[in-house]
């Protein structure tokens, strides 16, 4: 054309339906070069015009994926689902400063933390959370969809769940011998 022709006009133009729920992705290909960004950052305000040029191929893909997760659970806390998005990419540190996380519960042992991942051959990765030289370790590990990260409980936390399970049957007894 006459006038320059940006990636975000071309796409607009190109009637490709953009849905921001989905994942969508733009490949450019220029040259030997190749290009690849979600299609909702082409549109970013934030996001400069990528202007285009003669020979350019671009390629518009829609993922569809069933909604990825990580399971946080251990140390007396809830159970967590972990929603994972693929822009944002959760690191392991999101899972465990989670309001309610497990960071947070005093009968965490904050130095017995495990990432479990994999399907076929799993790998279980350990984190000591009170040294902090460790923990930077957790802003830098990226969560996958099905990672399990599991906190152990301290012993005396198990020594109390222990004995509020057992008192109950200790005033049966009672009551029975009456």
């Amino acid at each position: 054309t006459e006038r320059p022709l940006s990636l975000r006009d071309l796409i607009a133009s190109s009637h490709f339906q953009v849905n921001r729920d989905r994942l969508q992705m733009v490949t450019l290909q220029r040259g030997q070069n190749s290009y690849r960004t979600p299609i909702k950052r082409v549109f970013s305000p934030e996001e400069p015009d990528y202007y285009l040029t003669g020979g350019d191929i671009v390629r518009l893909e829609e993922f569809s994926y069933k909604p990825q997760v990580a399971y946080a659970f251990g140390s007396g806390s809830s159970p967590l689902i972990f929603p994972l998005n693929s822009e944002t990419r959760p690191a392991l540190s999101d899972i465990l400063f989670q309001k309610q996380g497990l960071l947070s519960s005093p009968s965490t042992r904050k130095w017995e933390i495990y990432l479990i991942r994999g399907q076929d051959k799993v790998t279980a990765y350990h984190l000591d959370a009170t040294d902090p030289a460790r923990l930077t370790l957790a802003t830098q590990t990226e969560l996958r969809p099905n990672d399990i990260v599991f906190a152990s409980i301290e012993p005396i936390y198990e020594t109390a769940t222990l004995v509020s399970l057992l008192n109950p049957l200790a005033l049966l007894r009672i009551r029975v011998q009456q």
